[in-house]
């Protein structure tokens, strides 16, 4: 008798996490991430910084089957290199923790199956907090908060119940920073790739 009321207790809570995942309207998701910045020239320099890893934390709400909004937290160390002169007189590097707080539109146009693709895009901040160690050429240096404007695209896979796999390629447009330091400003925008992939949770 009990193993009977175990097997439809099981029965039931698996159609009743089913029928959560099918209504529901949030969700989080957690990345990991490649971050990749392209090289910012002005003012007879080069600035450049290191590729490398990161993580990405986010909360969607959806108001319907097709749009949603989203904030997100993320995170990366990265090199930002500076070359001065051409050819190159002197060099800098400054060790960073670059956050990423940010807001996004989301556009989810019907999927097939269990494939969700979106796109999406908004703004925030990226801030740069120097380290000042062993690795940074340069003492002295300021946090800084730039201005971001966010892109991308990517697809959700439904794996079980409200749980899946997300996948994306991300974009951020900034102005490069300068950590405040005379000389070391570009006066140009930098642009930093983020594809990401992880998984994501509906409440």
């Amino acid at each position: 008798m009990l193993r009977k009321v175990g097997r439809v207790a099981a029965v039931l809570f698996l159609f009743a996490s089913i029928s959560l995942a099918q209504t529901s309207r949030s969700e989080v998701s957690a990345s990991f991430t490649g971050n990749f910045s392209k090289e910012s020239d002005g003012n007879s320099i080069a600035q450049t910084a290191s590729n490398s890893g990161g993580f990405l934390a986010s909360y969607r709400f959806s108001f319907g089957s097709f749009s949603a909004v989203e904030l997100n937290y993320g995170y990366t160390r990265n090199d930002q290199n500076y070359n001065f002169g051409i050819p190159i007189i002197s060099s800098s590097t400054i060790q960073t923790d670059v956050h990423e707080a940010t807001a996004a539109y989301v556009l989810t146009p019907r999927g097939s199956g269990r494939l969700k693709p979106f796109v999406l895009g908004g703004g925030g901040a990226l801030i740069f907090n120097p380290i000042n160690n062993f690795n940074s050429s340069f003492l002295g240096a300021e946090t800084q908060a730039r201005g971001a404007i966010l892109y991308g695209a990517g697809v959700d896979y439904k794996l079980f119940g409200g749980v899946g796999l997300r996948l994306q390629y991300r974009g951020l447009f900034y102005k490069a920073p300068d950590f405040n330091v005379p000389g070391f400003s570009t006066g140009t925008w930098g642009h930093m790739a983020e594809p990401a992939a992880g998984l994501l949770f509906r409440f």
